[in-house]
């Protein structure tokens, strides 16, 4: 039982592990975005120009991500029976 609880736990801690990675690489994006352009977002034309810039980057991001798992599916994975 204390086997089942520790498998429990250890699965618990990599996927918050995952989930901060994750929330990590999309606030760093948000910095770089806000650095490169040098936004200052305590006017409401640089959120407005920050929250258009920052969808345009998910939306790139998704449509990258979309390529290369169509392209990882459509692969030939098994090897072919050939005649030596």
């Amino acid at each position: 039982m204390l086997l089942i609880w520790i498998g429990v736990l250890i699965i618990a801690i990599v996927r918050m592990k995952i989930f901060i990675i994750i929330l990590m690489f999309f606030v760093i994006g948000a910095l770089l975005i806000i650095f490169n352009n040098n936004l200052s977002l305590y006017r409401e034309e640089n959120m407005i120009k920050f929250k258009t810039l920052y969808f345009n980057w998910l939306d790139d991001f998704y449509g990258n991500i979309e390529f290369i798992l169509k392209n990882i599916i459509s692969m030939k994975w098994f090897p072919e029976n050939k005649n030596i």
